[in-house]
């Protein structure tokens, strides 16, 4: 990926990760949702990214309850592995993201279809 791919898809990540959260704290009203629909149909990238800032939200979640995780467990580890305790995150979670989309992705596209169908068969009855 190019130099400007890159910042394309970080910005795209970016909004993904706004349109999210705004999903998540309220829910959106119909010009929002109108427009998050909109977002979202315009290239399979904004979708790959808000599925992946999805699935990240929800590991979060996850790993929020689980002992292993504690702030306190955590640190210890860092503190016991020594050297730099700073790595890069991105890469992996792209990588992560990206692993598993293609599942994802088809099942969201079979989803799109049914609808799609259901819905003209509903139109010309």
């Amino acid at each position: 990926m190019t130099s400007n791919e890159e910042k394309v898809r970080a910005a795209i990540a970016e909004q993904a990760g706004e349109w999210f959260v705004a999903n998540d704290e309220e829910p959106l009203d119909a010009q929002e949702s109108a427009a998050l629909a909109a977002w979202l149909k315009t290239s399979p990238v904004h979708v790959e990214e808000f599925l992946g800032v999805s699935a990240i939200a929800r590991d979060l979640k996850e790993a929020r309850t689980d002992p292993e995780y504690t702030l306190e467990a955590v640190l210890a580890r860092a503190r016991a592995e020594g050297g730099s305790p700073v790595q890069p995150l991105w890469p992996r979670v792209v990588d992560a993201v990206r692993g598993g989309t293609s599942r994802r992705w088809l099942t969201a596209a079979a989803a799109t279809a049914a609808c799609t169908v259901l819905s003209l068969g509903l139109l010309l009855k």
